[in-house]
Formats: C-alpha cells, sequence, structure tokens
C-alpha cells in the first residue's frame, strides 16, 4: 500500500474561489514524500474519466545505466504509458509491467 490514496490540487479561480481538481497526466512527486534510500517516485499518469486519479508508486531496483537521471527515468516511465493499443489515453500503469504481471500469473 502506498502512504496516500488520492492527491487533490487547489486552483484559484479568476474569481478568488478555490475549487479541487484531479492531477493531471504525467504529474511525478520525487521528493518529500518518498524514501530518501531507495530512487522512487510516484506518478499520476492516466486520466480519471470518473473519480479521482490514483498515482502509482515506481521504485528503482538495479540501475544498468547509471548515467541515466531519474528525470529521465520518469518521463520514460510516463512515455510508456501512452503506449497501449486498446484505449486512447494514457493509462495507469505502463503495458509492459501488466504484460509481465499477467505471464507470471500464467507459470
Amino acid at each position: 500500500m502506498h502512504s496516500f490514496r488520492e492527491v487533490d490540487i487547489l486552483f484559484e479561480k479568476d474569481d478568488g474561489q478555490v475549487r479541487i481538481s484531479n492531477l493531471e497526466p504525467g504529474t511525478v512527486v520525487d521528493n518529500t514524500i518518498v524514501s530518501p534510500v531507495y530512487s522512487e517516485f510516484y506518478m499520476a499518469s492516466s486520466v480519471a474519466r470518473q473519480g479521482t486519479t490514483k498515482p502509482a508508486k515506481f521504485t528503482l531496483i538495479y540501475a544498468c545505466a547509471p548515467g541515466k537521471t531519474m528525470e529521465k527515468i520518469e518521463t520514460l516511465t510516463n512515455d510508456l504509458c501512452y503506449d497501449h493499443h486498446i484505449v486512447f489515453h494514457p493509462v495507469g500503469l505502463p503495458i509492459y509491467s501488466l504484460l509481465e504481471d499477467a505471464v507470471n500469473v500464467e507459470r
């Protein structure tokens, strides 16, 4: 489980009132609420058609290319969320991680 369930952002309208809105697709949080020991980040990559956006937590376990920055890994992860061939909006998890889970279930 993650340390939070939903995240809302406050936006101020032109008339001075504040409204609550979902996170925009591609929003990344990589400081403050993440572990200082592990390289991890939360990313809200999907569009909430109904309800609230649910950010996913990603932890980098092993870096085979040590020259890559976390920003590049976050961008790649977000880009992979747009690679679903059935739906035409970003999904919550990259399709390749969903396929990996399906293969592990079959074994």
